[in-house]
């Protein structure tokens, strides 16, 4: 499902995602920047996000829905003086409901920005993968020409048969890992260790590595049946300005690497990009969230629980504790103990309040079984005082009757 949102006539830059939905509702969540959408309508299924040129901005998938915000000084430009006039949404969804409000919350600026950012797409759709097949490869190239770049950032997205995402720079020769994950471990964005620069003259390699153990080939496409090759790479670049009709045009510089342009530099993929990575500590960040910033003014363009986003910051990212999903036996077990607990501390209470209104019968009981001359209460002892109560109030009066002989 596609929905388009028409981008205010003014500059402004985008500094911030948050998914509006879970991993129980949708499978991925891309949003795209676009002059033109593919329909008028608010929200359409199936064919495209835009007519003409299509920039990915951000994409969500297999992760927790965290707010991220992009580094100091950097925000996606759109608005007026960009081809981005509307941002269109696709939502994969996992089943059809109803009264569903999934999507993205862009948290944007009119405060201009130094660097600008775009997403690069990588990848492949020269994907067939034969059944019963382990450790496929498929692999793809690019080279680049234009202005210096700096990754930051990066995501990776295959569907159930993917092993492993890997993607390198190559410089003179030299290869450097940009990005190596496992989408069965996280397709979210993930801030680089370090920034990699990219400049005119370099190439980029990278491959996609799956375990078919279905007894059919898998080819590529956008179901749950099929299979997608994709790394998603933010970056940031000092903005070059073309100056179109008297105003100033804002043009990513390098917005896809796709399919294997350069066959013989994939020959420099290591070894070990087939290999399973390392699960990262719990303690890794999945998201690239920030910690100081000036104060800007922003525009959120869908109302959310995010307050006082002016105080939200742009300054280095240092690692952040990612909040853990219950799983769904986890939320049970949960839910089981504390009902029990409270059906205990109920049991206990009753059982106070009870004992408590035994002992004023008790109480009330034994004030009218005392006897007069103050002997035994036990319980022998009253029954006997109740059944011999007149036996003992005549002998009271014969008593008395000997010590005063004179009343009479």
């Amino acid at each position: 499902m596609y929905i388009q949102y028409k981008i205010p006539d003014e500059e402004l830059f985008i500094i911030g995602f948050l998914p509006l939905t879970n991993l129980t509702i949708a499978h991925h969540v891309v949003t795209f920047a676009c002059s033109t959408p593919y329909s008028n309508e608010s929200f359409w299924i199936g064919n495209k996000p835009c007519n003409g040129p299509t920039v990915i901005l951000h994409d969500w998938s297999y992760n927790i829905p965290t707010l991220a915000l992009l580094p100091k000084d950097v925000g996606i430009a759109v608005g007026r003086n960009t081809p981005n006039k509307y941002i269109v949404v696709n939502v994969h969804y996992l089943l059809i409901l109803k009264g569903d409000n999934s999507g993205l919350q862009l948290v944007m600026t009119r405060k201009p920005c130094k660097y600008h950012a775009n997403t690069l797409l990588s990848g492949s759709s020269d994907i067939k993968l034969q059944p019963n097949t382990q450790t496929i490869q498929v692999p793809f190239s690019c080279s680049y020409r234009g202005q210096p770049v700096s990754f930051f950032a990066a995501a990776v997205h295959t569907h159930m048969w993917g092993r492993v995402n890997s993607l390198y720079r190559v410089r003179n020769g030299n290869v450097t890992l940009i990005v190596k994950n496992s989408p069965k471990i996280s397709q979210a964005f993930n801030l680089l260790p370090s920034p990699i620069d990219i400049q005119s003259g370099d190439y980029l390699i990278g491959q996609c590595v799956y375990d078919n153990n279905d007894d059919r080939v898998i080819v590529v496409g956008d179901t749950h049946n099929d299979e997608m090759c994709n790394i998603y790479v933010m970056y940031s670049y000092i903005p070059e300005n073309i100056t179109s009709n008297q105003q100033t045009v804002y043009r990513p510089p390098f917005p896809t690497c796709w399919n294997n342009l350069v066959p013989n530099m994939t020959k420099l993929i290591p070894a070990d990009s087939v290999i399973f990575p390392p699960i990262p500590d719990e303690d890794q960040t999945d998201v690239y969230e920030s910690t100081s910033s000036p104060t800007t003014t922003v525009e959120v363009l869908r109302s959310s629980t995010i307050k006082n986003i002016d105080n939200f910051t742009f300054a280095d990212i240092p690692k952040q504790t990612t909040t853990k999903q219950f799983s769904f036996h986890h939320d049970t077990l949960v839910i089981v103990w504390t009902s029990l607990i409270i059906i205990l501390i109920l049991f206990v209470m009753l059982c106070y309040i009870l004992y408590i209104r035994n002992r004023r019968q008790v109480t009330r009981f034994n004030l009218y079984a005392i006897d007069v001359d103050n002997s035994d209460t036990s319980n022998d002892s009253m029954f006997t005082n109740w059944t011999n109560r007149q036996n003992k109030f005549k002998r009271l009066e014969f008593d008395i009757d000997e010590e005063n002989p004179s009343s009479y």
